[in-house]
């Protein structure tokens, strides 16, 4: 992998988004030039409104049709569709009123998109469920983080709550508006909670990295795990982890490239060590395996499939295995 500066195309007509004159790029083996240049082109978030509300709209385009590839290939796919498989949207509604949490996302792809779209949509967000919940086991590997999960007592008492919550929020600012209701309830909820336990925030660079990790962790870090995750896809969603956290009060800058970069490092810096015996990391463990049971009673996933996804350190500093 070498570095050297290239000069972005003046014309790209296949992109609105405009992009420095001049980056830093690390070619990543196999893409094409424009394709690493995408991945090493910084990321926007100081926008205007129009400009944010633009560039929110082309990263969910992409990551729209991430979510149907991904329920293309689920093995969910039989199951939901004879769930969904009416002819009225009465049906439809009945149907997924059986599946509560998803059920507000899934009627808002129908009105979209239709019921046959419906199908894989529905089944690619349960597999986005699946990546985020693997990805989050590494959070449970943070001493800070711990630290700011037990002030709440939410994840060890109330497991699953707290994971549909947090689906929820990463649910809602990949399918709707920036603008939308739903879209600022849960901005000033998520807000709202991070200021009452303090779980991250700017007040310093270790409290901005660990924000910057967090946001990262919840959107990024799952779909990453997936080998054929397209460029565009991965400019997206880390395009969109960016606008989230401006939208709530913290700049996240970089590029792609960078960010990657930023979790590897941030792993291997703070995690706790396999030989480390103190009461936090036995809290740490406590709450993974409260995860677990939690991920256990949820029908419409796999935990196997969850489990497979988590790497082997986080299994041994977790004590899952």
């Amino acid at each position: 992998m070498n570095s050297k500066d290239l000069p972005v195309p003046p014309d790209e007509k296949d992109r609105k988004e405009s992009l420095p004159a001049v980056v830093t790029v690390n070619n990543e083996p196999g893409l094409s030039d424009e394709e690493n240049l995408l991945l090493n082109s910084r990321l926007p978030h100081d926008l205007d409104p129009k400009e944010m509300e633009a560039a929110w709209s082309r990263y969910q385009a992409v990551i729209g049709k991430l979510l149907a590839r991904m329920g293309a290939e689920s093995k969910m796919l039989d199951s939901i569709a004879r769930l969904v498989y009416v002819r009225t949207f009465d049906g439809v509604y009945a149907r997924l009123a059986l599946i509560p949490k998803l059920g507000q996302s899934a009627l808002h792809a129908y009105g979209k998109h239709g019921l046959g779209e419906l199908v894989y949509r529905l089944a690619g967000e349960l597999t986005l469920m699946e990546l985020s919940a693997a990805a989050g086991y590494r959070t449970f590997c943070f001493p800070d983080l711990i630290r700011g999960l037990l002030k709440s007592g939410k994840m060890r008492d109330k497991s699953i709550n707290r994971m549909m919550d947090t689906f929820e929020f990463l649910n809602t600012m990949c399918q709707h508006p920036i603008n939308d209701p739903l879209v600022l309830q849960q901005l000033e909820r998520t807000n709202g909670l991070h200021a009452k336990y303090k779980v991250a925030g700017a007040g310093n660079q270790a409290a901005a990295d660990l924000f910057k990790y967090i946001a990262l962790n919840m959107f990024y870090i799952g779909p990453r795990m997936r080998p054929d995750l397209t460029p565009d896809e991965r400019h997206a969603i880390c395009g969109l982890t960016v606008l989230v956290a401006k939208r709530m009060g913290h700049t996240i800058a970089g590029t792609v490239k960078e960010l990657e970069a930023f979790i590897e490092q941030y792993e291997a810096n703070n995690m706790f060590g396999r030989d480390d015996r103190s009461a936090l990391r036995a809290r740490a463990i406590e709450i993974a395996r409260a995860s677990r049971v939690a991920l256990d009673q949820l029908p419409t996933i796999s935990p196997a499939r969850i489990h497979g996804y988590v790497p082997y350190r986080v299994k041994k500093i977790l004590e899952l295995d």
